[in-house]
């Protein structure tokens, strides 16, 4: 589906850049003649390439940004000003080199097939820059301020080889619609729907993250006034062995701390166990029972299956897991106070057991799918009643 956006914006700026081109040269054709600008009777195709250099830079980089918060758009409106601005200015400076090379070129006498080629790469180059450099600040910016120096070494090398590979792409898919334009495409709307298309669609593939699954702590593991008093945290005899791992650690906590808001970076393959036993939970979290739950992973599939002494219960949107024995809900709950002082929280409320009760699925294992909550009810309720994680199936936010 998101590589069918990404050819859909593609598609739909090269066909609006052809349009606005044509009002400039044709709708607007008597305001010039009467200014006497004969600028764009002289050179209309580099107007043309001008105008569809700066519209798909930009429809690229916004593109990129929305979809790396697909369930967020305020936040996608928030980190949109500084890409935009970016891509605007990469695209106007390479869109002028590009008029001036292809001029000095025309002067010299070379032929038309090779200037022609320099435009459409220079394109390629532009658009492929606007979207690498403004996905390579991003991302740095956030490594650089919540990643350790060895992460940070590590992610660097996997950013530079992004920004690489989207300007590699990017020439790549221009020097194909010029062979096609030159051969084949006579008319240059077809050449710029070509263009547009074939760059969203490598573009896509570009973007296409490398970890494809994350389980985001929700409610129950913000920080609370006095100090927790529960631990929760990857365990550190396993976390290495199972390839886990917290995403953009925020300096001065530990690497294995699990808190609200960030994200645990899951394996390819594997079974990951979700309880309070330090010997075999991989995610331990203390005020659970030994073992409440499994996520397995199982390339492009995963599911979760609770343990035989725990209720299973599927929700709408929602997976609940309860344990059997009985709770004691005597004491205070001080996440209950904390969180009655947040705003916007949906995935606040407690599950409606109840109310649900028809859409509740007795199967032991269920598949998860993006943006599955997973609610772990805990097994005395004394400082918190449950706990909340998200599951995501992709990494799209480089600032998760």
């Amino acid at each position: 589906m998101r590589n069918w956006l990404y050819f859909i914006v593609g598609l739909l700026a090269s066909v609006v850049a052809w349009s606005f081109s044509q009002i400039l040269l044709v709708d607007f054709k008597p305001i010039w003649d009467n200014l006497d600008w004969t600028f764009f009777a002289q050179v209309p195709y580099l107007i043309k390439f001008f105008i569809l250099t700066i519209f798909l830079a930009v429809s690229m980089v916004m593109a990129e940004v929305f979809f790396s918060h697909p369930t967020r758009l305020k936040q996608g409106w928030k980190v949109l000003k500084w890409p935009l601005i970016i891509a605007i200015i990469v695209s106007i400076l390479g869109a002028s080199l590009s008029g001036i090379i292809s001029f000095v070129f025309k002067l010299t006498g070379f032929p038309a097939w090779t200037i022609r080629l320099i435009d459409w790469l220079i394109i390629g180059l532009v658009i492929g820059s606007a979207e690498g450099i403004t996905w390579l600040l991003r991302t740095l910016s956030k490594l650089v301020l919540y990643q350790t120096t060895q992460e940070v070494e590590n992610d660097i090398t996997k950013v530079f080889n992004h920004f690489v590979k989207s300007i590699s792409f990017s020439l790549l898919v221009s020097f194909i619609v010029f062979i096609f334009s030159e051969i084949i495409i006579k008319q240059d709307i077809w050449s710029f729907i070509l263009l547009g298309s074939l760059l969203g669609s490598a573009l896509s593939f570009i973007e296409s993250p490398n970890t494809q699954f994350a389980l985001k702590a929700g409610y129950g593991f913000e920080r609370i006034a006095g100090g927790n008093t529960t631990k929760n945290n990857l365990n550190p005899r396993t976390y290495r062995k199972c390839d886990l791992k917290l995403v953009y650690v925020p300096r001065g906590n530990k690497p294995i701390t699990i808190e609200e808001g960030l994200s645990i970076e899951l394996p390819k393959t594997g079974n990951i166990i979700i309880g309070s036993d330090i010997e075999q939970a991989d995610i331990i979290v203390s005020d659970l029972p030994h073992k409440i739950a499994t996520v397995n992973i199982n390339g492009r599939k995963a599911t979760i299956k609770n343990f035989s002494n725990n209720i299973l219960k599927k929700l709408p949107s929602e997976i609940v897991i309860k344990p059997r024995e009985p709770v004691n809900n005597t004491t205070p709950n001080p996440y209950a106070t904390a969180f009655n002082n947040v705003s916007n929280q949906p995935e606040n409320n407690s599950p409606n057991l109840d109310k649900d009760s028809e859409s509740i699925d007795d199967s032991n294992d269920i598949e998860l799918y993006h943006n599955t909550i997973i609610t772990l009810y805990t097994k005395n309720q004394n400082s918190r009643k449950y706990v909340r994680f998200v599951f995501y199936d992709r990494f799209l936010d480089p600032e998760a």
